[in-house]
């Protein structure tokens, strides 16, 4: 039965009535754009008003925040990263832990398994850069394998049928930043962590879209997809994502500069396209009308661009912490924050979708920290400890939030982790020749010893600092890329001799925080 009555018959209400709602909506559109336009115009002036002192202020406190050599994981810090690998150690067909809720927003298993990618690559790269092919290269590898099962990627398949309408399922020659951009810097944060590139052969992984559509690709492939998506959009910046930061992670491990040929129309596309005139950035644009949603997300938009823009848009990166400093941000004369114009999705978990703060307190940290924030980063770290909701749990040495899902997770534990420019450094700086050439601790039996700090300063020492999974025990610590036939000398002036391969296996009996440091002779 119709509706409305008129809906049974033929009329010619509709000659009056279409033009009628087409223009009342044009009219709404305009008078929305021109109200949002003059309200970003305003908040522009009085930003422009406040930012030079706020941004200056950064950068004082900035200069006598934490050290960034040395790095050592705390014990509170060693637990998370304990959970993260054992979540990477699963099974490949083994999803405990993950949010399976859908595979195209934010709650998708592909994000989980990046960010679970680059927290261990993370951690690998700033704390335990002389630690190489043990159990955190191992986790990182299984990641990577997992992140390219069809479970992962048939995504892809389902938004070019709806989106698209078409069946041609290929996942990297038009558009999908989502699988190559992101897939690449987990490739790359790897290759700078462990200094192993077995992802740069050919064929070194198989994108599996569905039964029959498999892709065998490369680190180098997913460039030259970057690449030529790049060249071939009008706006440089393509669907879906706005990064750059993989090709920026690639250009350090390879030296090569693809980065740089694109860096200045990038930058202009950025401002131009996806910035407000107010200085905050888009979260969400269409490609096709240009239109965005408004009021979506507030502050955590603003702590995004902090975190990630650094190595490509360090000014952009500088300003919008600035915004975050002065607007979402109030910390008391006791080191307590307190966050204020917050909104929208700023009360939401992205990777479950429940109501959480998680998101806010991982964003704001990265970004305290990246930015050399210390009174910031040590009250959040105070908010996140003191909160009951996320529900930590700790199980022999693993600690772990039960209410918070593991996208947040791995943010979170990288906000706990980072250090002024450390993600600028992960994904920019090459594996100093000290540590390339120098000693490395190999291997060690997981979870019997914990690795907190592992680093060769002079490419003829080796500084550990090392944990028992449990209680007090010997252990065994094998040590390659010595010099051979050569006699290192401990700091407590104990000696040994490496072998004509230039490895030696050291007994150490761990007992707490232990420390391992030795040069050559």
């Amino acid at each position: 039965m119709p509706c409305f009555p008129f809906a049974a018959k033929t009329t010619t209400y509709s000659i009056y009535v279409v033009p009628l709602l087409a223009a009342t909506a044009c009219g709404y559109i305009v008078y929305y754009v021109h109200k949002d336009a003059s309200a970003a115009l305003e908040k522009r002036d009085m930003r422009n008003r406040y930012l030079p002192t706020v941004v200056d202020q950064i950068a004082r406190d900035a200069t006598s925040s934490v050290p960034t050599e040395g790095l050592e994981l705390q014990p509170e810090e060693l637990g998370q990263l304990r959970f993260l690998i054992n979540v990477a150690n699963q099974g490949m067909d083994d999803w405990n832990n993950f949010t399976d809720i859908d595979q195209f927003q934010t709650s998708a298993l592909r994000y989980q398994l990046n960010e679970l990618s680059y927290s261990l690559s993370f951690a690998n790269k700033l704390y335990t850069p002389s630690f190489r092919g043990g159990y955190l290269q191992e986790a990182q590898n299984k990641v990577i394998l997992k992140s390219c099962q069809k479970k992962v990627l048939n995504y892809w398949k389902w938004e070019v049928l709806w989106g698209k309408l078409s069946t041609n399922f290929h996942p990297y020659r038009v558009d999908n930043i989502m699988l190559t951009g992101i897939l690449l810097l987990a490739l790359a944060m790897y290759e700078g962590a462990t200094g192993d590139d077995c992802f740069s052969k050919d064929g070194a992984l198989e994108l599996v879209i569905d039964d029959t559509h498999k892709y065998k690709v490369s680190s180098g492939i997913l460039v030259d997809a970057l690449m030529s998506n790049f060249r071939k959009s009008q706006y440089c910046l393509y669907a879906c994502e706005a990064s750059m930061n993989a090709l920026v992670a690639n250009d350090a491990n390879k030296g090569t500069s693809f980065a740089e040929e694109i860096k200045q129309q990038f930058r202009e596309a950025f401002i131009d396209d996806f910035m407000a005139a107010d200085g905050s950035v888009h979260p969400i644009r269409s490609h096709l009308t240009g239109f965005r949603i408004p009021g979506l997300v507030g502050a955590m938009n603003d702590f995004s661009v902090c975190c990630l823009s650094g190595a490509v848009l360090p000014d952009i990166a500088l300003r919008a912490y600035a915004i975050c400093r002065k607007e979402y941000m109030e910390v008391d004369e006791k080191g307590n924050m307190k966050f204020k114009g917050l909104q929208g999705a700023d009360f939401i978990d992205p990777g479950n979708y429940k109501g959480s703060k998680a998101a806010l307190y991982g964003t704001s940290l990265l970004a305290a920290r990246e930015l050399g924030d210390k009174v910031a980063a040590d009250a959040i770290l105070k908010l996140i400890d003191a909160n009951a909701d996320f529900q930590r749990t700790e199980k022999d040495g693993v600690v772990w939030y039960d209410n918070v899902s593991l996208l947040m997770k791995g943010q979170i534990f990288r906000g706990r982790i980072n250090t002024i420019k450390g993600y600028v450094r992960a994904i920019t700086q090459p594996m100093s020749d000290a540590v390339k050439n120098g000693p490395y601790l190999s291997d060690v039996k997981y979870p019997e010893v914990l690795v907190a700090k592992a680093i060769s300063r002079t490419g003829t020492d080796l500084d550990l600092v090392l944990y028992p999974g449990a209680e007090k025990r010997d252990v065994s610590l094998p040590i390659k890329q010595l010099k051979p036939n050569t006699t290192y000398t401990f700091d407590h002036g104990r000696e040994f001799v490496s072998d004509f391969q230039g490895e030696a296996t050291l007994s150490v009996t761990l007992n707490g925080r232990t420390v391992v440091k030795f040069a050559q002779s």
